[in-house]
């Protein structure tokens, strides 16, 4: 937002390279440490289980929303004081939003919404922010915060910054929480950049995350609240801000941390280091080992390796894991220390050596320990990265080649060389249940490629044909197989989650006619995500297998050359050496391309343009094509509308109406073609092949032409349709529906009265009735198959799998409208038409006033400088990649909360114990609150009402009305972003604040205890415009607290879970004095996370 938004034309900005965001408002701190997992920009792309299990973990930054990742029986304190941050969070958001710019960056009738729902949210807000809802101070409620502040907790916090009860205000907060729909949650979505709005909605996940998976009831609010409205002691001050590096709060066991499966398929892999027996008799060595005088033999101490004892110093058994395999490859012999990786390899060789027991591998845990649990797979790749000359040991070399779909005419691909192998457990459907069934699999590869330019079959029959243009294949051949061979089995897939079935592991590998391996160790991890649980490694002996846990071995009685995984112990990494002098066999077939080894990802088109112009396409169509074909759209489409190209433009009618970006160049039914492929298309190079084979103008490349879009824009659109439907559609609310409407089907196709409407997708072509229908048994029903079912009953047009048929549904689409249902909501009822051209010109400075010259190019720029409350968002997104927040789950988010770390003393206490720490859960409620309020008060703004659909306003502003009165009564923070609620002992200290008493009073007039349940009440509600208006202005700093801190509470509503009365008890406790133990807990300094994960 710099100077030039709505005055007078600013200068064009200088270009600049965007520097990672490290300087973070004190909200934003949730939302960094949740993002962190996930990379920026990805908040709204986790689910809530994800958020929470962000939120749970926490880190080092994090003083704020992982409070609500505090037990509610044991630590309702911090639960409220997670409450009271989130209040505070929500409340700079509201502040924002009430803003003139807010009202010139929202469309009006979303204004309008979301000012409603502000109106009813802020007073609950309030009332729960016991930090005085700043920003710029944190909840008090952790001793060493309150310490560092120099403020002097002696009493219980009774006052808050509204007239609301705040135990009522807990009540509704929750309530609102719960909400299905929001138009505030919606304004903060889009306004997340804002640091009000962001942190409002990464409290308001947190929040839910703590009552769904915690999990939180209505009276754990209500207990929390009355416990943060009272005086900590010093136990629950120290609980909230321990700095021990290990989190405040210990996670339930059940929760799952769903790592996204980019984050599996980036970790490089592993390390090797071979020890041979043979010549462990030359004592004489060891001292040359020691002294690093001379290469070094490894081979001379190889036999300390097969039963090295490794000592786990705490959550460091993924590295001796990854050190006991891979010091069981051969073919280390000239490994010399020439950088520190190597160095420390040579030391733990040399400790190793001088010892009899057990030993620690300090040299390399100096290096890559970090005082947490992290995956095995990416340290070995971190390792063998930084060992460069044992590299020609594990380097294999590949080559693409790209073929005529048509005849045998085939193209050479560049060289490419690899360290490691990453293999996919699943053929289409069919699970593999052997690494040879693996390897099979992706040697047998061979991919259509839609996307590549410059390709021309050679062959005349082609030619003459007129098919030497068409898309090719792409497969691939390892032209060279390294000597030591190290695979990662992909035990996560996007459709499918976790992957825990059997893998057995074959003693000997063969992978090309005259290359055969044989095993040399086995890595298995037990529990539900790579960065947590436990790893342990096996090496095969004549006979059986010997098992290596840190420092304890035993042998294993397995059937040679197989071993049987269960579903908590999972053959995770698979070594194997070369063996020499194999005998041919038949030439098993051609891989897929390598290095990215999951089928479902798409090709790297590097160097490679894709094509302007598609070939026709066949007769039949695609399977994913929607209604292209024999069908169109409905409504005021023309009976037949034809896009040709006419040079190098394409001239076609748009109402004569200019859209603000390209997408907006096509006609209606040209975007309905574009977003129908993305959504019902298997794979992205599918949809872009449906596309082009419909849409002959269609291009990603050419780059002055008006119908150029952006492959990552169509890439975002494909992974998240919801996503398509905000930034891109733009068509008109439906009218009213007649009394009786009927769907009748005729032939294949159903015909409907629909008001002479047109709706933008395959959805929009059902009538209000049956969409209502649908969205009906997606929210009611108990699993997806019943929803099916209900569904299929009611209307019998009703497709998942008539190509072309213009009611074809895609599975995952209503499968993720199932899981989220406020995503259906969003995709369903609220539509907004904000172009990524606005978008654009809005951070450029020039969108409302006076024509500004375009922003400079610069390059994206990480963002780590957030606001207090984004630092729950940092947490929980870590795991998952920036960016990630909007795609975790509510156990997800959970999770991050539980964990917290040092930066983190908000949110994250709602994750302390209901019944021994209610005031760190009261306290997380009132910071929920605030950060709330925050976003609702951005929300009010006058710019939103020219960024926001007025429809849409009008729906969120409801919701806000109802909610910011819940708000502020559960607001002991004031009920501002820059002031922290003061229920942790550390923070208080930082303020030289003296809490000599109860905190009774808040910045609303509604019953704290009251909108305690009724702010549990929003956070479960399936559906929430403010939610939404939270998730879509997360990008904005205010709107982006507001939206991190909405998220996180119903993060804490959902999975913790909480109760209406949890919340009441939260504020209850977070109303109290903390003690020493609590605040503590809330306020960690030590980098490793507030709760345990």
């Amino acid at each position: 937002m710099s100077g030039g938004l709505f005055g007078e034309a600013a200068a064009p900005a200088a270009p600049k390279e965007e520097e990672r965001r490290t300087k973070l408002y004190g909200y934003d701190s949730v939302a960094s440490q949740m993002l962190e997992p996930y990379g920026e920009g990805a908040l709204d792309t986790l689910s809530l289980e994800q958020i929470w299990q962000g939120t749970v973990k926490g880190n080092k930054r994090t003083a704020y929303h992982s409070h609500l990742a505090a037990d509610q029986s044991s630590d309702g304190w911090h639960v409220g004081a997670g409450i009271s941050m989130t209040s505070a969070a929500l409340l700079a958001a509201i502040k924002n939003f009430k803003g003139e710019d807010m009202k010139n960056l929202i469309r009006p009738d979303l204004y309008e919404k979301v000012l409603e729902e502000v109106t009813m949210l802020e007073p609950v807000l309030l009332a729960l922010n016991f930090g005085r809802g700043s920003a710029a101070t944190r909840d008090t409620g952790s001793f060493r915060e309150a310490k560092k502040a120099k403020l002097t907790v002696s009493g219980n916090v009774t006052e808050n910054s509204g007239n609301m009860d705040p135990l009522k205000a807990a009540g509704d907060f929750r309530t609102w929480l719960v909400k299905e729909r929001s138009p505030f949650r919606s304004l903060l979505f889009i306004l997340s950049g804002n640091n009000s709005y962001y942190s409002g909605h990464t409290a308001e996940l947190v929040a839910r995350a703590a009552v769904k998976v915690k999990p939180m009831t209505e009276q754990d609010f209500i207990e929390a609240v009355k416990a943060r409205m009272t005086k900590p002691d010093q136990t629950q001050g120290s609980k909230a801000a321990s700095s021990d590096g290990t989190g405040l709060f210990n996670a339930c066991g059940g929760f799952r941390l769903a790592i996204s499966e980019q984050n599996f398929k980036e970790l490089t892999p592993c390390c090797s280091m071979h020890v041979h027996a043979a010549l462990l008799e030359n004592i004489c060595m060891r001292q040359t080992f020691l002294c690093y005088k001379q290469p070094l033999l490894l081979t001379s101490v190889i036999a300390m390796a097969f039963d090295m004892k490794l000592i786990n110093v705490g959550n460091s058994c993924f590295i001796n894991a990854g050190l006991q395999a891979v010091l069981a490859l051969p073919g280390f012999e000239s490994l010399r220390p020439t950088t520190a990786t190597e160095r420390a390899l040579l030391e733990v060789w040399s400790s190793a050596l001088a010892l009899v027991g057990a030993s620690t591998p300090q040299a390399v845990n100096d290096l890559y320990y970090q005082g947490r649990q992290e995956d095995c797979m990416e340290f070995l790749g971190e390792l063998v990265a930084d060992c460069p000359t044992v590299h020609t040991k594990l380097q294999g070399r590949e080559r693409g080649h790209l073929g005529c779909a048509f005849c045998d005419y085939r193209r050479p691909l560049p060289a490419e060389n690899f360290l490691t192998l990453q293999l996919a457990l699943l053929d289409d459907d069919r699970r593999l249940c052997s690494v040879q069934a693996a390897v099979d699999s992706y040697l047998a590869q061979n991919i259509l490629q839609e996307d590549i330019v410059h390709w021309e079959c050679g062959n005349p029959t082609c030619i003459e044909a007129g098919t030497a243009r068409h898309a090719p294949r792409r497969s691939s051949q390892v032209e060279a197989w390294p000597e030591n061979l190290i695979i990662q089995l992909k035990r996560w897939d996007v459709l499918h989650g976790l992957l825990n079935h059997e893998v057995f592991v074959d003693k000997e590998l063969r992978v090309k006619e005259d290359v055969r391996y044989t095993l040399r160790a086995v890595v298995c991890h037990l529990g539900e995500t790579a960065s947590s649980g436990h790893y342990v490694t096996y090496r095969p002996n004549e006979r059986n297998f010997v098992r290596l846990d840190d420092a304890r071995v035993s042998e294993i009685d397995h059937n040679p050359g197989q071993m049987p995984t269960s579903a908590r112990e999972k053959t995770y990494i698979v070594c194997y050496a070369r063996l020499e002098g194999v005998l041919p066999v038949p030439v098993l077939p051609m891989k897929r391309p390598a290095i990215d080894l999951d089928p479902s990802e798409d090709f790297d088109d590097s160097g490679f343009v894709v094509v302007g112009t598609a070939p026709e396409a066949k007769s039949g169509g695609n399977p994913g094509a929607g209604t292209q074909g024999d069908s169109q759209p409905l409504g005021k489409a023309p009976a037949k509308r034809v896009c040709t190209e006419l040079g190098s433009e394409v001239g076609l009618q748009h109402g004569g109406k200019a859209m603000s970006d390209n997408f907006g160049n096509y006609t209606e039914e040209c975007r309905n073609i574009i977003l129908e492929a993305l959504r019902t298309s298997e794979t992205f190079a599918a949809a872009l092949a449906s596309i082009q084979r419909q849409i002959p103008h269609f291009t990603l490349t050419r780059a002055n032409c008006q119908f150029r879009l952006h492959r990552n824009t169509l890439l975002a659109w494909f992974r998240r349709p919801e996503l398509a439907a905000i930034r891109a559609l733009h068509s008109e609310p439906l009218g009213k529906a007649p009394a009786k409407r009927v769907c009748t089907e005729v032939g294949s196709e159903v015909e409907l009265q629909h008001g002479g409407k047109a709706m933008s997708d395959n959805f929009g072509n059902y009538t209000e009735e049956c969409r209502n229908i649908i969205l009906e048994a997606l929210r009611t029903s108990e699993t997806f198959a019943a929803a099916l079912a209900s569904i299929q009953r009611q209307i019998p047009h009703f497709t998942l799998t008539r190509p072309n048929c213009q009611f074809r549904l895609h599975r995952n689409t209503l499968l993720a409208w199932f899981r989220r249902p406020e995503l259906a909501a969003i995709r369903g009822g609220f539509r907004l038409a904000i172009s990524e051209q606005n978008f654009k010109e809005l951070m450029s400075g020039g969108l409302f006033g006076e024509a500004a010259a375009p922003a400079a190019p610069k390059e994206e720029e990480r963002r780590t400088k957030l606001y207090g409350y984004d630092s729950v968002a940092s947490q929980m997104l870590e795991p998952y990649g920036e960016g990630a927040l909007d795609t975790l789950s509510l156990e997800q988010i959970w999770q991050g909360t539980v964990k917290g770390n040092k930066r983190t003393a908000y949110h994250s206490h709602l994750a302390a114990d209901q019944s021994s720490d209610g005031w760190h859960v009261g306290a997380g409620i009132s910071m929920t609150s605030a950060a709330l309020l925050a976003a609702i008060k951005n929300f009010k703004s006058e710019d939103m009402k020219n960024l926001i659909r007025p429809d849409l306003y009008e729906k969120v502003l409801e919701e806000v009305t109802m909610l910011e009165p819940v708000l502020l009564a559960l607001n002991f923070g004031r009920g501002s972003a820059a002031t922290r609620d003061t229920g942790s002992f550390r923070e208080a200290k930082k303020a030289k604040l003296t809490v000599s008493g109860n905190v009774t009073e808040n910045s609303g007039n509604m019953d704290p205890l009251k909108a305690a349940g009724d702010f549990r009440t929003w956070l479960v509600k399936e559906r929430s415009p403010f939610r939404s208006l939270l998730f879509i202005l997360s990008g904005n700093n205010s709107y982006y607290s507001g939206h991190t801190a909405e998220l996180v509470a119903r993060a804490a509503v959902k999975v913790k879970p909480m109760t209406e009365q949890d919340f009441i008890e939260a504020v209850k406790a977070r109303m109290t004095k903390p003690d020493q133990t609590q605040g503590s807990k809330a306020a960690s300094s030590d980098g490793t996370g507030l709760f345990n994960a």
